[in-house]
């Protein structure tokens, strides 16, 4: 009986693993290529937007997106807020200002989330706006001054923001008609100063067809030279940072239209 030899070979492919590729940012304005932004003053459907109470109807649309493709959309609140204050200091800012910092609690059921607020009021009799904001630091990053709590906080950047059906403009159009004010850094070529001031440009048009006056020209102020409407836009010397120069902008903004 004849034993039949059958050889069998396998062929081992190598299996490649290519690196992911590296996110390279671009600075270069002439670079940007050619795009097309949502239209604020047309509709899903393609119709017109020609007074206020067809904005009412669209800045519906605009701010669904942003809830189902951007920010989501906060869940009932059943459960408890507290709040506690933990410090203060009545001559803060060298004796201008009292400073609290206060815990503020988020309570549900056996869940709980803490985050510390901290406060500075002006020594006023009466009342006075505040301006509200957001660190990447924590608390005790933002000042000097000793005694403040030391906190933690996180960042996380997708990197997919060409996929998203909505833009800044938008985003800054659905707070028309009230004031709002955005603020650059020559340095801070990151946060694109080129795209902030053309988000202020574009939701312009929305703030004009609600009888407000906006940024009408599409080129770049100088830079330390404010444009100031219901849409007010500097872009700062020096880097990523909130300095001086800018609360002095915020509080001329904030007195030109509060008072």
């Amino acid at each position: 009986m004849k034993k039949t030899i059958i050889l069998i070979v396998l062929i081992m492919c190598a299996i490649i693993t290519l690196p992911a590729q590296q996110f390279t940012p671009n600075y270069d304005e002439s670079k940007v290529p050619e795009y097309k932004l949502p239209d604020l003053l047309v509709f899903n459907n393609g119709s017109k937007v020609t007074d206020m109470s067809d904005w009412d109807k669209r800045r519906q649309e605009i701010l669904k997106v942003f809830e189902t493709e951007v920010y989501g959309i906060s869940p009932a609140w059943k459960g408890k807020l507290l709040s506690q204050e933990i410090s203060s200091d009545n001559n803060a800012l060298e004796g201008k200002a009292i400073r609290k910092e206060i815990k503020i609690t988020l309570q549900n059921q056996n869940r709980s989330h803490e985050m510390i607020l901290l406060l500075y009021l002006p020594k006023s009799s009466g009342p006075v706006p505040v301006f509200l904001g957001l660190n990447f630091g924590g608390n005790h990053t933002v000042t000097p001054e000793p005694g403040i709590s030391i906190t933690s906080t996180w960042v996380r950047n997708d990197e997919k923001e060409d996929k998203l059906p909505v833009d800044q403009h938008e985003l800054l159009a659905l707070i028309a008609p009230r004031p709002v004010y955005v603020a650059s850094a020559e340095e801070d070529q990151w946060a694109d100063p080129r795209g902030e001031f053309l988000s202020c440009f574009f939701a312009s048009q929305v703030y004009q067809l609600l009888g407000k006056p906006g940024i009408k020209n599409s080129e770049m102020p100088a830079v330390n030279q404010p444009v100031v409407s219901s849409v007010g836009y500097h872009i700062r010397s020096g880097g990523h940072n909130v300095t001086l120069y800018d609360w002095q902008q915020y509080i001329k903004f904030a007195e030109l239209h509060l008072k």
